[in-house]
């Protein structure tokens, strides 16, 4: 992870630089301009709302002579009425790269300047990536993303040293830190992993078109760390039915042993919900889940014990006013003798409180079917953030409250990035 966190800051770091410059200019520019704002607005205008009709259109007539004077034949992009202190200002705007826009006294059909227009800052476009055309903003985007893995990496790094000294230290439990909402779906052999910001999952996915998820993670147990970062790809066929498959590379850091990374397990399902949401009703909605897991992790490595399972959960969501609760139930089978079969559950809440951020809370678990006194159980804290209408930023943060000492996870920490596209 920390070889991730080194080359993204290297790779990123020269355009990050740029970024934090032209953002402090643009600030400085927009603290300059609404001053100067504030102090236009406070002189009485030469106009008011009790200015006769034929008075606008003289003003307007004669600034677009003044105009057609200056520039004849020349297409209009916009024409703008200003008011600067006791002077009426016409703003004639003509397109082009740059522009052109003609200030005219609309009192007395002079033009007062002439000069090339850029519709946006010079500064917004570098900021942006703008200046250097399309391949400008896909490296904005790039950048943006560069951010995102610096600030995912580093957070999982600071946890994992944490834990270490912790450990040194022989502190027994975890001081919360609050203020992260941490990393991604959970790669070990617990089975109760599913959707984001939690490990329970629900029947909602978006109507049409595909749902991708970048994530990271962050575990810390009895037996030591893990950290994984995966790529959750969802296509939703019709909006009923939905195909999944999670791909992922971890790193474990057992205590007492050797550093492994590799490939995680690979997770296939597919989801079908079968019955819809009555809003105004009592019934929930209701769907299946048959899940593939394929044993691509490194047994030998210790990634993982090389067992094929499948899993087959039962999801069921109902909106009560600005609460959305959901739970999951099922059962998971192993093919081998070395694991075994398990059953799974889990139970949410969440709650919106604004248009844009959600939160919420769960608690998931799994048991053994020919054990099931040794169930374990975490509970977590979730909350969803709502960037625009193709953007979400969604994390958790939690621990087990029953299994620690069979390796219940002390600290569980995850992060979403959500990209929708085509809904």
């Amino acid at each position: 992870m920390r070889r991730i966190h080194r080359w993204a800051g290297v790779t990123v770091a020269l355009f990050l630089f740029v970024v934090a410059v032209s953002g402090v200019i643009l600030q400085v520019q927009k603290l300059a301009g609404d001053e100067g704002e504030r102090e236009e607005q406070s002189v009485r205008g030469s106009v008011s709302t009790s200015t006769a009709n034929d008075a606008f259109a003289a003003m307007l007539s004669r600034s677009l002579d003044a105009v057609r004077a200056a520039a004849p034949n020349e297409p209009i992009v916009s024409v703008e009425l200003r008011l600067a202190g006791d002077t009426t200002q016409v703003l004639v705007t003509m397109p082009g790269e740059p522009g052109r826009r003609i200030t005219v006294n609309a009192q007395s059909g002079k033009v007062t300047s002439d000069e090339a227009y850029e519709r946006e800052s010079i500064f917004l476009r570098i900021h942006s990536g703008e200046i250097l055309g399309e391949p400008g903003v896909v490296i904005g985007l790039l950048w943006g993303l560069g951010l995102v893995i610096l600030s995912a990496t580093g957070i999982i790094v600071y946890l994992n040293m944490y834990a270490k000294r912790r450990a040194v230290r022989g502190k027994g439990r975890v001081f919360w830190v609050l203020g992260f909402l941490s990393a991604a779906s959970i790669f070990r052999e617990d089975p109760a992993r599913a959707g984001a910001p939690f490990l329970t999952d629900d029947p909602g996915f978006v109507a049409q078109g595909w749902e991708v998820r970048p994530q990271a993670s962050f575990e810390d147990n009895v037996n030591g760390t893990i950290e994984t970062g995966a790529l959750d790809l969802n296509y939703t066929i019709v909006p009923t039915f939905k195909l999944n498959l999670t791909l992922a590379e971890k790193r474990i850091e057992p205590v007492g042993g050797a550093s492994e990374s590799g490939f995680a397990d690979t997770d296939f399902k597919f989801k079908w919900r079968f019955l819809e949401e009555d809003s105004s009703g009592w019934q929930p909605a209701m769907s299946i889940a048959p899940n593939v897991t394929f044993p691509t992790a490194g047994r030998r490595d210790g990634l993982g014990d090389g067992v094929w399972r499948y899993k087959v959960p039962v999801q069921i969501g109902k909106t009560f006013g600005d609460y959305y609760t959901f739970g999951e139930f099922g059962y998971q089978w192993a093919a081998s003798t070395i694991a075994s079969d398990q059953l799974i559950y889990g139970l949410a809440a969440q709650r919106a409180l604004t248009p844009s951020l959600t939160i919420g809370i769960e608690l998931n678990g799994s048991a053994p079917s020919d054990s099931l006194r040794d169930y374990g159980l975490v509970a977590n804290f979730g909350a969803a953030y709502v960037i625009d209408d193709h953007v979400q930023l969604l994390g958790s943060i939690g621990r087990t409250v029953r299994d620690r000492d069979r390796g219940g996870p002390e600290t569980l920490a995850q992060i979403f990035l959500q990209f929708n596209f085509g809904s």
